[in-house]
């Protein structure tokens, strides 16, 4: 009997030691003392692919497109959305450009969603395209820290 509650005794006092444990870690990750780092990725996307990216704490969001259509396109329109809701970029340049095949071009505007220096960000972007008369769309995931 002395065995049995040696051990639940044991079990007891480690148990409640891990749950202050991990009760203080969530309270301290919930403040924002441990954030970790965010690299720049870009996933998804298809024949219209962003080779780079800049997102401002002004809202303002730069793609640097390739063309891997295998042919002329001409970019209509690009929104993101940051799990708020999709925003089309509004001012944006680089709009209505024609990219030659395995051409490149900044398309820049803003999205209106302000935030802070050196937070991080995840974007799921859709970018239309034309390509012979025909609307077409490609989208995928822009991640990283706003500058």
């Amino acid at each position: 009997m002395h065995k049995g509650q040696s051990a639940m005794e044991y079990l007891m006092t480690y148990g409640w030691a891990i749950l202050i444990v991990i009760v203080i870690s969530a309270v301290l990750v919930y403040y924002g003392l441990f954030k970790p780092p965010v690299g720049k990725s870009i996933n998804g996307f298809g024949s219209v692919m962003p080779l780079d990216s800049e997102y401002t704490a002004a809202g303002n969001l730069s793609l640097f497109l390739e063309n891997r259509v295998g042919d002329i396109i001409k970019i209509i329109a690009v929104s993101a959305d940051d799990g708020s809701g999709s925003v089309t970029l509004t001012g944006t340049s680089g709009m209505n450009k024609t990219v030659s095949v395995s051409g490149r071009t900044w398309v820049m505007g803003t999205t209106g969603v302000a935030g802070s220096q050196g937070d991080g960000f995840a974007l799921r972007v859709v970018i239309t395209y034309d390509r012979g008369g025909t609307d077409l769309t490609t989208s995928g995931t822009v991640t990283g820290t706003r500058s």
